[in-house]
């Protein structure tokens, strides 16, 4: 539920207690049912699943008290509710987990407050058997709802946009994700591999008959840092770029990109509008956690003729920007970019968004995958840190044995200075005597007598005979 989050929540107008026009992408055979004040149901052909829409008029508690609340008054819309969760998810957010009709459904609410006295209700339901299956699909429907006449690119309330057949796509490469793409359709793209701890997604998809296209991410776009004054360019430095907004990144991406690899001929474009409200919303989570994060939508429409046909189109940008650790100069953050395009026919072009919507509801990753990714993410952090810590150590060992060779050489130079030798036994015993003799020994009866064990060190330049009662001493280097 908490995906909903980045994208269901809108501006919610004044809504009149009358007809409320909105715009939604379906499944075929669902209905819409249009209640008082702005309630919308939306079901299965079986009913067995189904979403709702539900504005707050007159709000007088938060969202949590809000979900209890109406609960409590015997939601007639989940009947029999129970085992009710109700916690919140951010900042004016809360969300309700419970099953109703004895187990058997399952059901979630996202309440979301949209001003100091309205909000909104977000509900899907399925049956508790299939409730993880279908959890994607209801969130795509979810996502596509928008009060308002068509300016979303759907069709209206009274003839909602119908889907064609969809079927599951297994993502080929690495099996990281499946969705749900029209029958027939023509699938390319997939997860990219960067590194051993690095992938990116994009794929594209074609009508059976060539006409219509849709792209959803390109994993060719690099992450860049954003340089600050402090940058030095030079060999071995990170990929930068200037920083852009959803707009202006957009419409680089159509003229250039889009523009050659779909030969859009004659391309116009018709509109380039931003979408602060988008932005706001993808921005509040990371927020809430505490990073610097900016955010920029930008929304373009364009005509243009491809393979001798008229086409229309629209492209959605994404510019997100982390902002660098405060108090450095040489980067002002990572930049990352993304985009969604479509065009085909322009009698098309109202299904062509309701596809989209659907197949960006029904990406669906896989657990096993993502489990695996992180146990290689800590595995090579852990090859890492060790690598880094041998190295320390190794350095450090290197340090003390130049600081020791240092020292012998300076007390060599002092010995031969000074005209002495220094010389040891062995046994951890040092001692001190006049340079000159080729070899030096220790009298040991000598020193017991005399208590001062240089005054007992004999020099010679013969090795004497081993009946004499010396112990050699090796000079020390």
């Amino acid at each position: 539920m908490k995906r909903l989050l980045l994208f269901l929540i809108t501006a919610l107008p004044n809504l009149a207690a009358g007809d409320t026009p909105f715009t939604v992408n379906l499944p075929q055979g669902w209905t819409v049912q249009k209640l008082q004040q702005g309630y919308v149901r939306m079901e299965s052909p079986d009913k067995s699943r189904f979403v709702i829409v539900r504005p707050i008029l007159g709000r007088t508690a938060d969202c949590q008290e809000s979900l209890r609340r109406a609960f409590a008054a015997s939601w007639s819309a989940f009947p029999g509710a129970r085992n009710l969760e109700v916690a919140p998810s951010g900042r004016g957010i809360a969300t309700a987990r419970f099953s109703f009709q004895d187990g058997r459904s399952r059901g979630a609410v996202m309440c979301a407050e949209t001003s100091s006295g309205t909000g909104m209700y977000y509900g899907l339901a399925a049956p508790a058997a299939s409730f993880g299956q279908d959890l994607p699909g209801l969130v795509g429907i979810l996502r596509s709802f928008r009060y308002g006449g068509g300016a979303g690119g759907g069709q209206s309330a009274s003839g909602p946009a119908t889907l064609p057949r969809m079927v599951s796509w297994q993502e080929p490469h690495e099996m990281a994700y499946t969705l749900q793409v029209p029958e027939g359709w023509r699938m390319s793209g997939g997860l990219t591999r960067i590194d051993v701890t690095h992938a990116r997604s994009g794929f594209q998809m074609d009508s059976p008959d060539g006409k219509a296209v849709l792209r959803i991410g390109d994993p060719r776009i690099q992450m860049c840092t954003v340089p600050g004054p402090g940058a030095m360019r030079g060999q071995g430095e990170p990929h930068y770029c200037p920083y852009q907004t959803g707009g202006q990144a957009g419409q680089a991406y159509l003229t250039g990109t889009l523009a050659r690899e779909w030969q859009l001929e004659g391309l116009q474009i018709v509109s380039n509008q931003a979408r602060p409200e988008l932005a706001e919303t993808a921005d509040r989570l990371p927020r809430q956690m505490g990073l610097n994060v900016r955010s920029a939508f930008g929304e373009i429409r364009f005509r243009a003729t491809r393979q001798g046909s008229p086409v229309e189109g629209m492209i959605l940008a994404n510019t997100q920007m982390l902002a660098s650790v405060p108090g450095q100069n040489f980067a002002v953050g990572t930049y990352y970019t993304e985009f969604t395009a479509l065009a085909g026919p322009p009698s098309q072009f109202g299904q062509m968004t309701a596809i989209a919507g659907h197949v960006i509801g029904t990406i669906h990753w896989n657990i096993q995958w993502w489990q695996r990714e992180q146990r290689i993410g800590a595995e090579v952090a852990r090859q890492r840190l060790a690598a880094m810590h041998a190295q320390a150590e190794e350095q450090q060992k290197s340090f003390w044995a130049r600081m020791d060779a240092s020292d012998r050489r300076r007390d060599a130079v002092n010995d031969i200075l000074g005209g002495t030798v220094r010389l040891s036994d062995g046994e951890g015993h040092t001692y001190d005597a006049k340079a000159g003799s080729n070899y030096y020994f220790l009298d040991t009866d000598a020193a017991r007598r005399a208590g001062k064990p240089n005054d007992a060190v004999v020099g010679g330049d013969l090795y004497p005979s081993p009946m004499v009662d010396l112990r050699p001493l090796e000079v020390i280097r």
